[in-house]
């Protein structure tokens, strides 16, 4: 670099210094949104005969490769490996199997374990979780040696009863003392909720976002929703508690890793040149003041509603004009960027103001606002901007 350049470097560094902490957290959001893994592996793992077959085949482009699915159990008996998507993904025996023959299955299962980069832990509705199951999962959390899991409720549709349904997952949480939202129930049978599957493992995982989305190219759209609706929460709550630099540098950030991260879905290179031509049109500078002349006229409203509200709403549209450009090939305009972040801002202002008359703590804010986000901005693309 230049030795000017060298000294804004410098000057920028010096002011990080003392917030390393909160710093290192944004930093570690974009390297995730920005760079890939090169076939990663996924192992499917659980007891036998709760449907990891199954799961596996879902996820299969070539049906040639697809693993042999029966009532019975054992009837996987080896370690089984896609090498046909961009990642590779490893069905496994059961990993409950006694006896001598069932012990080398067994220990197949767990040198999966050791392979993989994620874990899904299948365990079955009809069961449920019991000393044995729970006996697995402890055996199971201790091998995988801290590397990202998803628990997955296979057959839940042979309970049809939505109150069934609920009960089986209490159940299952309480005995394997975890939260309730860290199963998802599944039909891999019949494919229900195996989009909540595929956003979970991109959720704990973002560097697997491109693998999957060029697998699975039907599930990009809410791939690409899940990056924004975490970009734009995160940016609510930057500016909902600002870090002492100020807002703007890790709100960039972050919005950079969101458009990075849109283009990988996408399969778009996000080089240095299409950075810079993202950067002039997504400049958060003319959203800002966009926004910032729309809330003038709302007086007397707190300043943390009106900071937030500019935050969620001004990554959310960056985010859906992001989505656009990559898939369509084609930019928006900046009156269209502009129009969008009005409108999405109307509705965040609203539901913050509605929702809380005193400034919420942070886990709050968070959680009720990622739950509300998505039917905020549903179908808002085409309506027309008003005022407050």
């Amino acid at each position: 670099l230049s030795d000017e350049k060298r000294e804004q470097l410098k000057g920028v560094y010096d002011n990080l210094v003392p917030h390393s902490a909160d710093i290192t957290k944004i930093l570690k959001l974009l390297k995730t949104n920005w760079v890939g893994k090169a076939k990663s592996k996924i192992a499917i793992v659980g007891p036998a005969n709760v449907g990891k077959s199954t799961i596996y085949n879902l996820f299969l482009i070539d049906k040639e490769e697809e693993a042999v699915v029966s009532p019975v159990p054992g009837a996987t008996r080896e370690n089984q490996e896609s090498n046909n998507l961009i990642f590779n993904l490893i069905d496994t025996p059961g990993a409950d199997a006694v006896g001598a023959v069932g012990e080398v299955e067994r220990k197949k299962a767990f040198e999966a374990l050791e392979l993989a980069d994620f874990v899904i832990i299948v365990f079955e509705a009809t069961r449920g979780v019991k000393q044995t199951e729970q006996d697995l999962f402890q055996e199971i959390k201790t091998a995988m040696k801290n590397k990202p899991y998803l628990i997955v409720c296979n057959k839940i549709d042979l309970h049809p009863k939505k109150e069934d349904q609920t009960k089986i997952i209490q159940s299952m949480a309480e005995n394997l003392s975890i939260k309730e939202s860290q199963i998802i129930p599944i039909s891999a049978i019949k494919g229900q909720n195996f989009d909540k599957l595929v956003l979970g493992i991109t959720k704990l995982s973002p560097e697997f976002i491109e693998a999957i989305s060029q697998a699975l190219p039907q599930y990009q759209n809410k791939l690409c929703w899940q990056r924004i609706s975490v970009a734009a929460v995160s940016c609510g709550v930057i500016a909902l508690t600002p870090i002492p630099l100020s807002d703007i540098l890790p709100i960039l950030a972050i919005q950079t890793g969101m458009t990075a991260s849109i283009a990988r879905i996408y399969g778009v290179d996000f080089n240095l040149k299409l950075a810079g031509e993202a950067a002039a049109l997504f400049g958060s500078g003319f959203l800002a003041r966009a926004l910032y002349q729309t809330l003038s006229k709302a007086g007397g409203v707190p300043g943390w509603i009106l900071s937030a509200s500019i935050a969620v709403a001004a990554t959310a549209a960056i985010g859906k004009a992001a989505q656009q450009w990559f898939e369509y090939g084609e930019a928006p305009t900046k009156e269209w960027i502009e129009n969008q972040s009005k409108t999405f801002f109307k509705e965040v202002y609203r539901f913050l103001l509605d929702t809380w008359k005193k400034k919420p703590r942070i886990k709050e804010f968070r959680e009720i606002l990622s739950n509300n986000l998505e039917r905020l901005m549903r179908n808002r693309d085409n309506e027309k901007t008003t005022d407050i």
